[in-house]
């Protein structure tokens, strides 16, 4: 309604300094919500523990990310982490396990052929 009468006035004024100064912009809160609400979101979830192991090719900390929201692991610590950050971890190690039995399954084949 208050939208209606701004867009009546402002057609009879035709002048758009002149509705803001009558009506001038709502304030609009500080801060961004939803990082605020993720914030509180992430403090909250339940946490497990998990063990990156570290190899000599890899000694880097571990970035997980699940919807643009990311973490570091250490490699070669026990380290609490949010839950889906544990099973993503997991999921991977299970689709690189998955991946390589594949690989040695094919490469069997391609000698016995």
């Amino acid at each position: 309604m208050r939208q209606t009468k701004r867009r009546i006035r402002m057609a009879k004024t035709g002048n758009l300094e002149e509705e803001f100064a009558m009506n001038p912009p709502e304030p609009v809160a500080e801060g961004n919500l939803k990082e605020d609400e993720a914030k509180k979101e992430e403090a909250t979830e339940a946490m497990e523990t998990i063990v990156i192991p570290m190899t000599d090719e890899d000694k880097d900390d571990k970035f997980l990310c699940i919807n643009g929201r990311g973490i570091y692991v250490k490699r070669g610590e026990a380290q609490k982490v949010p839950k889906p950050y544990a099973e993503l971890w997991k999921n991977s190690q299970m689709q690189a396990s998955r991946a390589m039995r594949y690989q040695m399954e094919n490469e069997n084949k391609q000698l016995t052929d």
